[in-house]
């Protein structure tokens, strides 16, 4: 039995969510079982109805407490192995599972907090051992590091993967489910122009989206039928590999988009999307424009038109991005998890 401790919503996005579904189907797939803990019960879709055994809404207090909780979940469904999948966990948290024996795979991006995990995960391409080196205080922790153990939607894995010599004609722009942070709206505002007869705008956005309703309004008044507004389509990977270009945040998506191949212009929504940004751009497989808080208009036009004309940095994107990210992160992590050598069984 495995317990999934993450957090989502609006604010933070639905990244984490959708990262630890994925890996609890390959769980599923190997004879494991799953219980997901935090996320509010709207967001418990049908296919969660049958990967979890239970979900528990869980609200942050603080770091004592909530490790407490886990620990007493635990014991009632004698489970003693858990994904941490949330940004609060800090030392007082992993030294509470420690102390009652818990072994815990950990995503963790931040290289100055110390860590305690059995498993580090963090998929970013720009991702190191090394960078780890004053955090760990587990000298038996694994590593699974890089876009090879980037959980994916296991959708994707059905998806033919793009050819890099293909030109640009339908231009994905998508941040995430949760708040885009008003980057659609700007980036509708300033690349409406831009858009020859034969270019369009497939916008997916999350039900949770506060800007939804100004974006339609957008549309309606500005899209003269070059952009298509989707919220919370159940083909997203239908939907990513039908277009030749992404405008993206540095988040999950980032890794869906590589998987397919597409060209990407980055911009960052959260502080920690910005090291994933720049180890893509250092892998050529994308161009970052920098964070939401501080949109340069002139960076978002350059950055579109020199990857809209030039098929061959495109292309050289393309290679990169499907080189380094195969799409079997999830099942290279739930073997990974299964690994762990076991616990006692019995509190």
């Amino acid at each position: 039995m495995f317990l999934f401790r993450l957090d989502a919503g609006p604010k933070i996005g639905f990244g984490h969510l959708f990262r630890c579904r994925s890996i609890a189907q390959s769980l599923i797939t190997k004879g494991q079982s799953c219980i997901m803990i935090g996320p509010d019960k709207i967001y418990c879709e049908n296919l969660d109805k049958k990967l979890f055994k239970k979900w528990i809404p869980m609200k942050w207090s603080n770091s004592t407490i909530d490790a407490e909780k886990i620990c007493k979940i635990g014991k009632k469904f004698n489970a003693n192995k858990v994904i941490l999948d949330d940004y609060r966990v800090d030392e007082t948290y992993q030294l509470i599972l420690k102390k009652n024996k818990f072994k815990w795979l950990q995503f963790e991006s931040r290289y100055n907090n110390k860590i305690l995990a059995d498993i580090i995960l963090n998929a970013s391409p720009g991702a190191k051992k090394t960078n780890y080196n004053s955090s760990i205080l587990n000298k038996n922790v694994k590593f699974l590091l890089g876009p090879n153990y980037a959980p994916l939607r296991t959708d994707f894995k059905k998806i033919k993967r793009r050819n890099s010599k293909r030109a640009v004609k339908n231009i994905l722009l998508t941040f995430g489910g949760g708040d885009d942070k008003g980057v659609i709206s700007f980036v509708l505002n300033n690349l409406i122009e831009y858009l020859t007869v034969e270019k369009k705008i497939k916008i997916i956005s999350g039900l949770s989206n506060p800007n939804n309703s100004n974006i339609k309004k957008w549309i309606k008044k500005n899209g003269f039928g070059k952009v298509e507004l989707k919220i919370n389509p159940e083909n997203v990977p239908e939907i990513i590999s039908s277009c030749d270009l992404a405008i993206i945040n540095g988040g999950m998506t980032s890794y869906e988009v590589a998987y397919v191949g597409l060209p990407m212009i980055i911009i960052t929504t959260a502080e920690n999307q910005k090291k994933n940004a720049e180890a893509w751009v250092k892998k050529g497989s994308a161009v970052y424009a920098g964070s939401y808080d501080n949109l340069s208009k002139k960076k978002l036009i350059d950055s579109f038109n020199n990857l809209v004309n030039s098929s061959k940095i495109r292309d050289l994107q393309c290679i990169s991005s499907k080189k380094i990210t195969k799409g079997f992160g999830s099942d290279n992590v739930a073997s990974k998890l299964i690994e762990l050598k076991q616990a006692k069984e019995e509190f």
